[in-house]
């Protein structure tokens, strides 16, 4: 039985090589694509939406040219204040597994690269004080403290978190599992939680 198992994967290895498979899984991208370009904002050329991308309140999200989204990941936007956005620039790569959330607005700019499993957020449940301490997360207000900005060119690494009202210069590296509290200049690189810059250059 296994080694049946094992010429049958093999056959079909043969049948389909890999790059085959690569423009296969191309073309699925730009079928899902297709489906979610009426739904969105805006939404550019050559955009690639992978297997498992999740779009919230898909009207408020626009996403430029030439821009992959990888699998698995969720862009939402809450909706909750009036001109709540998404915006992804031109040429962006948002890894696998990426969170990014929009109460108010966040701003992505082109050329940028998400590791996997980024989170960008703008909002949190509640005001974080005594007047809803006692009330259930999931019962809270969804509240912003202010929007994200993230500029062009900005290289963003694996598992990072960047919380609201936070603003990344152009042509930064955030590095792996940093949380960013405060804003980054351009040109610098920032690592650690809460996120310090290490290097300006």
């Amino acid at each position: 039985m296994r080694k049946l198992a094992y010429l049958l994967g093999r056959s079909i290895s043969l049948l389909f090589p890999e790059g085959l498979r690569k423009k296969m899984i191309s073309l699925f991208n730009y079928v899902r694509c297709g489906f979610y370009r009426s739904r969105l904002y805006y939404c550019g050329e050559q955009v690639q939406l992978y297997k498992g991308v999740r779009l919230r309140e898909a009207e408020y999200i626009s996403i430029g040219k030439g821009t992959a989204i990888d699998r698995n990941t969720t862009l939402s936007v809450t909706g909750n204040h009036k001109g709540a956005s998404l915006i992804i620039g031109e040429y962006c790569s948002i890894g696998e597994g990426c969170h990014i959330t929009a109460s108010y607005q966040i701003e992505i700019g082109s050329h940028t690269l998400f590791g996997k499993h980024v989170t960008v957020t703008d909002n949190s449940h509640g005001k974080l004080d005594h007047s809803d301490i006692e009330t259930p997360p999931t019962k809270r207000e969804v509240c912003s403290k202010g929007g994200v900005k993230i500029g062009e060119n900005v290289w963003i690494g694996e598992k990072a978190t960047i919380l609201p009202a936070v603003e990344i210069g152009n042509n930064c590296i955030i590095g792996a599992n940093s949380v960013v509290t405060h804003s980054v200049p351009d040109n610098s690189i920032a690592v650690g939680n809460p996120a310090r810059i290490v290097k300006q250059i």
